[in-house]
C-alpha cells in the first residue's frame, strides 16, 4: 500500500490484480481483448507483431533495425508522464515493453489491454499509460 499525505489528507492507494475476462468476452471501453483466434489470424510471429495488427489504439515505433523503440497510447500525451503501458505476462511484470518482441505469438492464449483509468485503478500510478496483460497457453490459472 502507498500512503500519501496531501494538504492534510491521507490517501491510500493499492494494487489489485484484475480478474481476467472470460474467453470470448467482448471488449469494453476499459479493456480490449485479443483472443487466441485473433492472435492466430493476425499472422504475427511475436506479441509485438500481434499488437501492431490488432491494437490500433496504441502507437508503435521501431528503430532502423526493426526493433521496438517506443510504445504509447494514441492521443494527447504529456512530457511528464511515461506513456508506455506496463506489461504483465501471466501476472509477472516485465521490465520493458521491448520484451514483447521476445514472446512468441504461438505461446499466447489471450492479450488484454487496460486503458489508463483501469490500469491506474488496478496497478497504481505507474500504469498511467495503461496495462498490457499477456496470458500464455502454459498458464492454467487464467
Amino acid at each position: 500500500m502507498k500512503w500519501v499525505t496531501c494538504a492534510g489528507l491521507v490517501l491510500i492507494g493499492g494494487c489489485l490484480h484484475p480478474k481476467p475476462m472470460a474467453p470470448g468476452a467482448e471488449s469494453t471501453a476499459d479493456r480490449i481483448v485479443i483472443t487466441q483466434e485473433m492472435i492466430e489470424r493476425s499472422g504475427g510471429l511475436t506479441a509485438w507483431d500481434v499488437l501492431k495488427k490488432e491494437a490500433p489504439q496504441l502507437t508503435y515505433r521501431e528503430n532502423a533495425h526493426g526493433q521496438p523503440s517506443r510504445l504509447e497510447r494514441r492521443g494527447q500525451s504529456s512530457m511528464v508522464l511515461n506513456d508506455a503501458p506496463m506489461v504483465y505476462e501471466d501476472g509477472t511484470r516485465l521490465t520493458d515493453f521491448r520484451s514483447l518482441q521476445q514472446i512468441m505469438a504461438s505461446t499466447l492464449r489471450r492479450i488484454e489491454i487496460l486503458n489508463a483509468i483501469e490500469g491506474t485503478t488496478r496497478y497504481g500510478t505507474d500504469a498511467e499509460g495503461g496495462v498490457i496483460l499477456l496470458f500464455t497457453k502454459n498458464n492454467t490459472g487464467n
